[in-house]
């Protein structure tokens, strides 16, 4: 491998974990709305690795809760919480991108799925 491929392989490589954050609970929850509107907030950060290493799989609604606090949306009739990781505005006054974390429960509060949800609105 040459001098120039080893150089842009450490560079491609450290480009990658900059784009992802390990999960920590503190971090999640100390998130604000207002951070929501940076792409690189924690919740954002670290949504990747909450789904790729299946973190809250099994786990009911209560350790849900104690993990990453109380939901932004709670829909009881998808049995399902929604925590909001960016909302882009930009340049109007309403949200026109919206990403997150949804997490589906089985009838027994139990964590079933975990999925990151993109919404373009216009």
């Amino acid at each position: 491998m040459s001098y120039y491929s080893k150089i842009l392989t450490i560079l491609f490589s450290l480009l990658l974990l900059s784009c992802n954050k390990e999960f920590n609970s503190k971090e999640w929850q100390n998130t604000t709305l207002e951070d929501n509107l940076d792409k690189n907030n924690n919740r954002n950060l670290m949504i990747n690795d909450l789904v790729e290493n299946k973190l809250l799989m099994g786990k009911n609604s209560k350790e849900i809760k104690t993990l990453l606090g109380k939901p932004d949306l709670k829909d009881s009739t998808k049995n399902t919480f929604r925590y909001e990781t960016f909302i882009n505005h930009g340049w109007n006054i309403d949200p026109q991108y919206f990403r997150g974390l949804e997490i589906y429960f089985d009838k027994d509060s139990i964590v079933t799925s975990v999925k990151i949800y993109e919404i373009k609105t216009k």
